[in-house]
């Protein structure tokens, strides 16, 4: 059994978007889970590899199978102390439903 050190929050995108105090839209984002993974960032021929899939990679996130991953993931927003990641792929081994490995994307807002 692997240990995953990283507690990311998950996030679903729910609703439509809501205009802030300037008439912008904006997303609204609610947490609907906990999920413990590792993360690593992507590097060299890894990185290649990745991009052939999820044009965008820059990590991939390892952990146990969690429903919400594998329905809509182009809905759910990681965090990570302070770090926000989009999902691009997502791997269930065998389809096991065992455990997950995103390929996902680093970004600021």
């Amino acid at each position: 059994m692997r240990a995953y050190r990283n507690r990311l929050t998950i996030q679903k995108l729910v609703g439509t978007d809501t205009a802030d105090s300037r008439g912008r839209s904006q997303k609204v984002w609610t947490t609907v889970d906990k999920w413990q993974a590792s993360i690593r960032r992507l590097t060299g021929r890894e990185l290649e590899d990745a991009r052939r899939i999820y044009h965008e990679a820059t990590h991939q996130l390892d952990g146990h199978y969690v429903t919400v991953l594998s329905t809509h993931p182009q809905a759910v927003l990681l965090l990570f102390e302070g770090r926000k990641f989009r999902v691009g792929d997502i791997d269930n081994f065998e389809e096991r439903n065992r455990t997950h490995t995103l390929l996902v994307t680093e970004f600021t807002t």
